[in-house]
């Protein structure tokens, strides 16, 4: 009689082990498929981390946008100011000689061609015929105030200040100043704007050097007023 096998209750046969493993490796296939495994996960990130990125790229350069937008408003409100000055109507002109070497020819603007004391806008423009050395130019305000008898507090700031300003000039250059309705003194080398002072006393007393009654320079006074 041959043997014979029994199949005991609770057990399962070996074909049953294996269509077992093989459905977990299914499932576990599946979950390969689905992303769930370690590699899956990571790619799954650098996704979300490509799109994060993305995400700060555009907004760097939107922000970069808005920077160059404010920057260009704020240079077009400093040459905003500058242009108005230069719309000014020439008011009077005189040229400086000193014995027969000449120094220097000035110009002297303003909203409507005419000038009153304390009138604002105005701007002077001094071309220079010889080079000059800004030491000089300080030097000579200096000597100017001083034959006015100006002895404002504020004077030695203010020299220091033009003597931060103020290059060496050569034949040919033009300093000028203009003084705004807020009484600021802005100064220019050829158009190119070197720097302000903002007390109103400093516009007053430094146009004075060639518009008071008291300067050393009468004759020159009165060209610059347009009366000769």
């Amino acid at each position: 009689m041959k043997p014979y096998s029994v199949t005991v209750s609770g057990r399962k046969s070996p074909g049953a082990r294996r269509f077992g493993q093989t459905r977990l490796g299914q499932t576990r296939l599946g979950q390969t498929r689905l992303g769930l495994t370690p590699l899956g996960q990571k790619r799954l990130g650098q996704n979300r981390l490509g799109r994060n990125r993305l995400g700060r790229t555009w907004l760097g350069r939107k922000w970069l946008v808005v920077t160059k937008l404010l920057a260009s408003l704020v240079l077009v409100s400093a040459i905003t100011a500058p242009a108005r000055a230069m719309e000014l109507q020439k008011v009077g002109e005189a040229s400086l000689k000193v014995f027969v070497w000449p120094v220097y020819n000035s110009r002297l603007y303003s909203a409507d061609g005419n000038y009153v004391a304390g009138q604002r806008p105005v701007r002077l423009e001094i071309e220079y015929l010889r080079d000059v050395d800004a030491e000089d130019l300080v030097s000579h305000t200096r000597n100017e105030w001083q034959h006015q008898g100006v002895t404002h507090e504020g004077q030695p700031h203010w020299l220091a200040r033009l003597a931060q300003l103020w290059p060496d000039v050569a034949k040919g250059d033009i300093l000028s100043v203009v003084v705004d309705d807020s009484n600021v003194s802005t100064f220019y080398r050829n158009g190119e704007r070197l720097g302000a002072l903002d007390d109103p006393d400093f516009g007053r007393h430094f146009l004075g050097i060639w518009l008071s009654p008291d300067t050393s320079r009468p004759e020159l006074r009165l060209a610059l007023l347009g009366k000769r």
